[in-house]
């Protein structure tokens, strides 16, 4: 009984710190023909919350002007960038 209201306890306070983060930055990405496109991109996000910036290497996902998203692979982009909490990326 006791770790079902410790249970209870702790899932409101993992939903508060998740729910307090972005799930979008502006950014940009370049294309093969040398265009910057500007557009928000995705953050991916880990189980409990917090940014996994590590998923970027394989794919990064753009949500543009319409609310439409879209998943661009390396071979798709030359690079792109954004900026979140102060620290400017960018990935070729």
């Amino acid at each position: 009984m006791r770790q079902f209201i410790f249970l209870l306890f702790l899932l409101p306070v993992f939903g508060n710190s998740n729910a307090q983060t972005p799930t979008t930055v502006p950014g940009y990405y370049v294309t093969y023909s040398n265009d910057t496109v500007y557009t928000k991109i995705k953050l991916p996000k880990l189980i409990f919350g917090g940014e996994d910036l590590s998923k970027f290497i394989y794919r990064v996902e753009i949500v543009d002007s319409f609310g439409e998203r879209k998943k661009l692979k390396p071979e798709d982009i030359k690079s792109y960038g954004f900026s979140h909490n102060g620290i400017s990326h960018r990935l070729f």
